[in-house]
C-alpha cells in the first residue's frame, strides 16, 4: 500500500514537482547549481524512503493511514471531481471525519487527480508545499525590511530544516499544509502593515481563515487575535514615548499570553473538556517546546530522531536568536512572536496536545530565531578568522 506500485508515475511525478521547486528555488537565490543543489537535497528523503527504506521498514501511524484510507474511499466513491465539492460529496466526507474536518480529503483528492490514488501523491504534495511556504517565508522577511543575505540563508535554512523534511518526506499528515497556511496568513499581515491597505491580502487571509475551518478550526480565531492585536499594538507604538517599546515587549511576551490563558482557557476549562485533561501551563509549556527527549522517542516515531537531536543541540543559538528577535524585528514581525506565545499556551494547557507534531504550525518562528542565532555565530566566525589572517596565525 505505501510503497511503489508504478515505477514510471512515480518516477515523471518526482521529477515535474522537482522542476516547479527548482524554478521557485532559483527565483530566490538566483544560482542555477545552488538551486538544483537545494531541490536534490530537499526530494532525496522522499525518494529514497519511497523507493527504498519503506520495503524494509515503514513508518506506519494511525493518522496518516486514517486520512489515506478515508480519502481513498471518498475518491473512489466520486465519479468527477465535482462530487468532492458537492452537497452529497461534503456530506459524505463529513460523515467519515465525524465534523466538518474534511478539509484535507480534499487535499489528498486533488494529489490522486494529479499523481494517482498512491500514498505517495498527497506526501509529494506535501514536500512540494513546504517549498512554497519556504518562498513565501522568505518573501515575508524581505517585506519586513530583512537584509537579502540573511533572507537568503533563513530561506535555505527553512527549505531544509531538519524538522520539515522529516514532517513532510515519510507520512500522510495535514500539518505541513497547516504551516503554509499559518505562514501565508502570517505574510499577509506583515505586508497590510508595511506595505498599507491592499485588498488583496485581505481575501487571501480570509480565504485562509475559511479554510482553516475544514483543516484546524481553531486557527483560523487565534489568526484573527494574531491580527487584532498586531494592529492595535501597532497603533500604541504612535505613542511618543521611551518606554512604549518596552510596554509592548511586555505584553506580547507575557500580558497577553496569560490574559489567554485566564480570560479563555481557564474561564471556559469545562468546555474544552474534549480536548483532553489539562495540565500546569508552566510545565506543559516547557514540555510542549521541549519534547521529545532525545534516545527517549518512541520507536513509532524514530524518524524525528536525527531532527529531535539536532533541535536540542542548537537551542542555544535558538535562545539567542530570541534576544536578537525581540531586539531587531519584533515591530515588524511580531505576529510570528504572537503565534508562538498563543499556541505554546493553548497546547501547554492540555497533556495530549504536546507532542512534536503540534509544534509543526510554530517551525515558522523556530526557524527564523535558530537561523539568526547561527547567522550570528558564523559572522562572528568569519571576524575570528579574518582577524587570524591579518595577524598571520
Amino acid at each position: 500500500m505505501i510503497g511503489i506500485v508504478d515505477y514510471y508515475g512515480f518516477s515523471i511525478s518526482a521529477i515535474l514537482v522537482m522542476l516547479v521547486s527548482y524554478l521557485l528555488i532559483y527565483k530566490v537565490v538566483e544560482k542555477g547549481t545552488l538551486s538544483l543543489l537545494l531541490v536534490v537535497i530537499k526530494f532525496i528523503f522522499f525518494i529514497a524512503y519511497f523507493t527504498i527504506w519503506c520495503r524494509h521498514n515503514p513508518i506506519l501511524l494511525k493518522d496518516d493511514l486514517v486520512y489515506f484510507n478515508q480519502s481513498l474511499s471518498v475518491f473512489e466513491k466520486g465519479k468527477d471531481f465535482g462530487f468532492f465539492i458537492s452537497l452529497q460529496g461534503t456530506e459524505y466526507m463529513a460523515s467519515l471525519a465525524g465534523g466538518w474536518h474534511f478539509g484535507y480529503f480534499i487535499y489528498n483528492i486533488i494529489a490522486f487527480h494529479l499523481f494517482g490514488p498512491y500514498y505517495f501523491a498527497p506526501v509529494l504534495m506535501n514536500v512540494f508545499f513546504s517549498v512554497v511556504t519556504s518562498v513565501v517565508f522568505y518573501k515575508m522577511l524581505r517585506v519586513a525590511r530583512v537584509s537579502k543575505s540573511f533572507s537568503i540563508f533563513a530561506f535555505i535554512l527553512f527549505l531544509l530544516h531538519w524538522d520539515i523534511i522529516s514532517w513532510s518526506s515519510f507520512i500522510n499528515l495535514k500539518d505541513t499544509f497547516v504551516l503554509f497556511l499559518t505562514v501565508f496568513a502570517l505574510y499577509s499581515l506583515v505586508v497590510l502593515k508595511e506595505k498599507g491597505f491592499r485588498l488583496i491580502n485581505i481575501a487571501l487571509f480570509c480565504l485562509i481563515l475559511f479554510v482553516f475551518q475544514f483543516i484546524r478550526f481553531y486557527f483560523a480565531y487565534f489568526l484573527l487575535v494574531i491580527a487584532v492585536v498586531y494592529c492595535l499594538l501597532s497603533q500604541m507604538y504612535k505613542i511618543k514615548s521611551k518606554w512604549t517599546d518596552w510596554y509592548m515587549k511586555l505584553a506580547v511576551l507575557f500580558v497577553i499570553p496569560a490574559g489567554f490563558y485566564f480570560v479563555f482557557i481557564h474561564l471556559y476549562s469545562d468546555r474544552l473538556q474534549e480536548l483532553g485533561e489539562m495540565s500546569n501551563p508552566l510545565k506543559g509549556i516547557l514540555r510542549y517546546l521541549l519534547t521529545p527527549i532525545p534516545f527517549h522517542i518512541d520507536p513509532t516515531y524514530s524518524f524525528i530522531s536525527l531532527a529531535t537531536s539536532i533541535y536540542w543541540i542548537v537551542m542555544p543559538l535558538t535562545l539567542y536568536g530570541l534576544y536578537l528577535f525581540i531586539k531587531r524585528y519584533f515591530r515588524t514581525l511580531m505576529p510570528l512572536l504572537l503565534l508562538g506565545g498563543l499556541l505554546s499556551v493553548f497546547y501547554g494547557s492540555f497533556a495530549e496536545l504536546q507532542g512534536p507534531r503540534h509544534r509543526i504550525p510554530l517551525l515558522c518562528i523556530i526557524v527564523l530565531l535558530q537561523a539568526l542565532g547561527l547567522w550570528s555565530l558564523l559572522v562572528e566566525l568569519c571576524k575570528m578568522t579574518h582577524i587570524s589572517s591579518k595577524k598571520g596565525i
